[in-house]
């Protein structure tokens, strides 16, 4: 278990040697009763699944065909 302390400003240090995170990485909070939670979101496999996500447009047959790699 890793403790703080919520600093003036309502800031606390986040041990991001242990979580394996960076300046500028994303980052989820969870609310849970009386506690919270930070996890990193899972990384995106495969570089088009984010376009598809991003423009739902390009998510038809024709277009997911082009994109196959497979």
């Amino acid at each position: 278990m890793i403790t703080g302390r919520i600093e003036s400003k309502a800031q606390t240090a986040v041990p991001r040697a242990a979580l394996e995170i960076g300046t500028e990485d994303d980052v989820i909070w969870a609310v849970e009763g009386q506690g919270v939670s930070l996890t990193r979101p899972k990384p995106v496999e495969e570089p088009m699944v984010s376009n598809f996500v991003t423009f739902p447009e390009w998510a038809g047959d024709a277009d997911c065909k082009a994109f196959d790699n497979h």
